[in-house]
């Protein structure tokens, strides 16, 4: 290779391998990705094209650069506390620690009912459906209540029923992307098959996701039923259901459109709809009712 540059480029090849030997470390001579510096790597004719001064073709590319980083997210005047993930880690396993009571609540109010059966079966949908996603929706809620109350609201009563409150609205999620599941013959979920594929559940899924939405209204009162604000709690998941199953409604419905008809502006009521409130607005809500 090197010896078919010095026939093809004489005086010219032997220079620049030269010129390569003798260059001190940390200089940049040869860049085999760049466009200038490989040109003097090719055969030259008689009548070579004029070429464009680096300044000019440098400045070029600076431009080209910015105008392709227009509709780019990376921004340097990004406040630094937007550049990382809001909840930590230690954050995180404690809103996992309460899971645990939670099921087991629940699973002791069922067994007033029944002891065994019914409870037992509760609980592993729970387990299955409930936290294995990434808890985006109920740490919202506990980071939402952090920020907003007062320091002396701050105690652990209070930060474990906000805990409590965010794995309201993880079920509230579960009943839904249950019944989605169901209602798009879905095969997995969360890396998972989907809890009416599992063999011994089939469309058991459906009272499945029924109970799970009377649990969120338990864990309320249980929790909130002696506060001001638990009839807001209340109104306030009843009206995001109703939203999301109107989001549902327009997401089935537009299945039987022409592609035609499917338009921005029902594409923008269905994300906004079915997934958008209780994901950005309910947390937040839910944690400005609990700080009055």
């Amino acid at each position: 290779m090197l010896s078919t540059m010095i026939r093809a480029g004489g005086s010219v090849g032997r220079q620049l391998i030269r010129s390569a030997e003798v260059a001190p470390a940390g200089v940049r001579t040869i860049s085999k990705s760049s466009e200038v510096n490989s040109d003097y790597m090719t055969m030259r004719d008689n009548n070579p094209t004029p070429k464009v001064s680096r300044d000019y073709q440098s400045k070029m590319q600076i431009r080209l650069k910015k105008v392709s980083r227009t509709l780019s997210t990376l921004n340097c005047s990004v406040p630094e506390a937007a550049t990382h993930t809001a909840v930590s880690k230690s954050e995180s396993r404690e809103f996992m620690a309460v899971f645990p009571d939670l099921v087991r609540d629940l699973t002791d109010y069922i067994k007033k009912y029944d002891e065994k059966v019914a409870a037992k079966w509760f609980a592993r949908a729970l387990q299955y459906n409930v936290p294995q996603g990434k808890k985006n929706r109920g740490l919202a809620a506990v980071l939402a209540y952090r920020m907003l109350a007062k320091s002396h609201e701050l105690t652990p009563e209070n930060i474990r029923r906000a805990h409590y409150l965010g794995w309201c609205i993880e079920m509230f999620q579960s009943v839904f992307l249950i019944c989605d599941d169901v209602m798009d013959g879905s095969q997995t979920r969360r890396g998972q098959p989907c809890w009416y594929k599992v063999d011994d559940v089939k469309l058991t899924a459906v009272n499945d996701a029924l109970m799970l939405d009377a649990a969120i209204f338990h864990v309320l009162k249980k929790q909130f039923g002696d506060e001001p604000y638990y009839n807001k709690l209340v109104e306030m998941f009843n009206e995001i259901k109703f939203i999301t199953t109107v989001g549902q409604s327009l997401d089935l419905q537009s299945a039987k459109l022409d592609v035609t008809q499917y338009t921005m502006d029902l594409y923008k009521s269905i994300v906004s709809h079915k997934t958008a409130y209780y994901t950005f607005y309910l947390p937040v809500a839910l944690a400005m009712h609990m700080t009055g």
